[in-house]
């Protein structure tokens, strides 16, 4: 291969992204072309998730892979469904970098608990919402939606207290100066993925193990198994306010993983800590256990488009 062409969406933070993936490959002696793709999320920035289905993100990028357009695809980890595409696999989980979510503040707050009861604070995320409301029965959830820089504009046009968003997302693009709070991933429980990149390709040996060599970082491997292994078992995504995440230490996995109701009164939260090996067993068995509790209700009455 004379050229490795590597397809990314074009938002600046993915593209941000994908240059982390390709100065690496270039590094090693590749020659690689950035191929910019457009995907239904990018097309459609004001929808909601659930109008536009769990590959909102991935599916343009799959269908290039598919047609031969691309080599590989960078994504973040966060945004892909659980179940890969027939024909593509993940050759590789670059190492993951903030996997926090982080509150940046508007009006004077410089931490959760000293936002005035009743401040307004914005997300378009489903688990951020429930967890918000969990630890903060008395705030106001606003729905705030576009690409980092956007959501940071009109969280401070409309008057917002703060905004919570993915700390990666503001590192990677340097902003990190406007983080006020990062919020602890122990009890503010992250997206599976979140902090993560992940580099797809065809089913194709030779292709996958050589980026599987020069991309891919064991520990986050193992991490994200135990957490897309919980969400896929959940039958979560976007759609359930659910939260996942597993760190390695030496050969043993701890993972945490959390189930809330949409209005966060509900909080079912269990941990694993279990051999490296095993970390997609895990997973599963995190699910099941929180299923178990009551969670089948949660998910049962989400999927009814929350009508019990």
């Amino acid at each position: 291969m004379t050229r490795l062409r590597v397809g990314t969406r074009g938002s600046e933070l993915a593209r941000t992204q994908t240059r982390e993936v390709t100065e690496v490959l270039e590094r090693s002696g590749l020659e690689v072309e950035t191929v910019l793709i457009s995907t239904a999320g990018d097309r459609a920035p004001e929808a909601r998730f659930k109008d536009l289905g769990p590959d909102i993100f991935t599916r343009a990028l799959d269908e290039a892979l598919l047609e031969g357009r691309i080599d590989c695809a960078v994504h973040s980890a966060k945004d892909m469904p659980t179940q890969v595409a027939e024909g593509i696999e993940v050759c590789a989980f670059v190492r993951r970098r903030f996997p926090e979510d982080v509150l940046v503040f508007f009006r004077g707050a410089d931490s959760l608990r000293s936002i005035r009861s009743g401040g307004k604070v914005g997300t378009s995320s489903l688990r951020r919402k429930a967890l918000l409301l969990h630890l903060r029965p008395d705030l106001e959830i606003v729905e705030l939606r576009g690409n980092v820089r956007t959501r940071l504009e009109r969280a401070a046009e409309r008057g917002f207290d703060a905004a919570v968003l993915a700390r990666a997302g503001l590192e990677r693009l340097g902003l990190g100066e406007r983080i006020g709070e990062v919020l602890d991933p122990a009890e503010f429980i992250p997206q599976a993925g979140q902090g993560a990149l992940a580099v797809t390709c065809r089913e194709d040996p030779s292709l996958s193990l050589k980026l599987a060599e020069l991309l891919d970082d064991r520990r986050t491997r193992f991490a994200l198994w135990a957490e897309r292994a919980f969400l896929r078992r959940l039958g979560g995504g976007c759609q359930v306010p659910a939260g996942a995440y597993a760190e390695l230490e030496g050969e043993r996995l701890l993972l945490r993983a959390a189930l809330l109701s949409p209005d966060g009164k509900t909080f079912l939260h269990v941990e694993k800590d279990v051999e490296a090996e095993a970390a997609r067993e895990a997973g599963e068995a995190a699910a099941e256990e929180l299923l178990r509790a009551g969670g089948d209700r949660i998910v049962g009455s989400l999927r009814r488009g929350g009508k019990e």
